[in-house]
């Protein structure tokens, strides 16, 4: 090389700088703001950022948020950003070539994302999971939904899954989820409709939105899929246990905070589960008297879920809210729905009437629910 000759980098392209300040808060040494906890697949999303400017606008508006709220960063200009990825977005599901894509699926999950570590324990303003599911109904009626990952999908549907279960403003086809199951597990060869309904996963649970719309026709699924499910209470109540007794060792390592905090997103999804399938199975036979006792021991495992919750905020307890208002939106008056509401009000403060309210109108929807099978069985008799 001659003396003097200076080598001028080429600057890194935006993809590439967007890229690296995602890796870097990605390898974040805290439970509480793991990233990776949002999705298996948010690892490879540096690899699609050439391809869509609105994921690598979300993208890089989720690293400006999560540095802002963490102190490490200028929140103006992470709402600035988080502007500038909403625009792209419209832009993309305007343009027919990137509307039906992962690429722009993934960047309204993402900067979904970036909005709840700005407003943490508030409800969104904007249904990206609606949009979410939309799209993801074209794309299995169009054929694109064999262009996505299986990670992304199994992602997308407990996500979907848990906000229809707590929001009830969410249109949703009540066979949404179960037609989305088979992209995500291959039905097992030679498997009836009766074994996938008496089988604990995607299928099961995918047909809970059928069954819950019409608790009169649907009330022996939803009464062997309450049994089936409540099986698995005593054992996830004990891995809880076990879980919490690690946490609470002096200086207990990090795989023992990791593992709590699985443990409590399993325990809380399944005690929603039950507790839904309880109250719809109780509309028909009540087994006398025998499943009404349940909701009560559903709803303290709840409270005691809540508070070992707390320590994991913002991301890796980001359901416990709906975990709290969709047990309390459909428990009868008394001391225990009351103590249910303190553990509400103590996890999410201020936000909490808006919550409640969501949960009001959860209640009031299985009601409707309930009465319109009423009807429906009336006209077949």
């Amino acid at each position: 090389m001659k003396a003097g000759l200076v080598v001028i980098q080429p600057p890194p392209s935006e993809s590439m700088r967007v890229a690296k300040g995602f890796i870097s808060v990605l390898e974040s040494p805290t439970i509480s703001y793991d990233l990776n906890l949002l999705g298996n697949f948010f690892k490879t999303l540096p690899q699609r950022l050439d391809s869509s400017s609105a994921l690598r606008t979300s993208v890089g508006a989720l690293t400006d948020m999560y540095r802002s709220t963490r102190g490490q960063g200028d929140s103006t200009l992470a709402l600035r950003h988080q502007g500038i990825a909403m625009k792209d977005i419209r832009a993309a599901l305007q343009n027919p070539a990137e509307s039906h894509t992962p690429n722009t699926v993934l960047a309204i999950y993402v900067v979904m994302m970036s909005q709840y570590l700005l407003y943490e324990i508030d409800l969104p303003s904007v249904p990206h999971l609606q949009v979410m599911a939309y799209l993801l109904d074209d794309a299995m009626k169009k054929g694109w939904i064999k262009d996505f990952d299986k990670d992304m999908l199994l992602c997308f549907y407990f996500g979907i899954m848990w906000e229809a279960m707590a929001n009830h403003e969410m249109t949703l086809d009540p066979q949404f989820l179960e037609s989305l199951a088979p992209y995500i597990s291959p039905i097992p060869e030679g498997s009836t409709e009766q074994d996938l309904d008496r089988s604990p996963g995607l299928y099961s649970l995918g047909r809970m939105p059928r069954w819950l719309s019409n608790p009169i026709l649907y009330h022996k699924q939803i009464s062997e899929a309450y049994d089936m499910y409540y099986a698995l209470i005593p054992t996830l109540r004990k891995g809880l246990s076990t879980a919490q007794a690690a946490r609470e060792v002096p200086n207990a390592p990090f795989e023992a905070r990791k593992t709590l905090s699985r443990v409590l997103v399993q325990h809380s999804m399944i005690t929603v589960v039950c507790a839904l399938l309880n109250k719809a199975a109780r509309r028909v036979d009540d087994r006398g008297g025998k499943l009404l006792p349940h909701m009560t021991d559903f709803c303290n495992d709840i409270i005691l879920m809540a508070k070992l919750s707390v320590e994991f905020k913002p991301i890796a307890s980001a359901t416990m809210p709906e975990t709290i208002i969709d047990v309390w939106g459909i428990m009868d008056p008394g001391p225990e729905k009351d103590a249910l509401e303190a553990a509400l009000w103590e996890y999410c403060g201020q936000t909490t009437p808006k919550w409640l309210a969501r949960a009001e109108k959860l209640a009031w929807c299985m009601e409707e629910q309930y009465l319109l099978s009423l009807e429906v069985a009336k006209l077949k008799i």
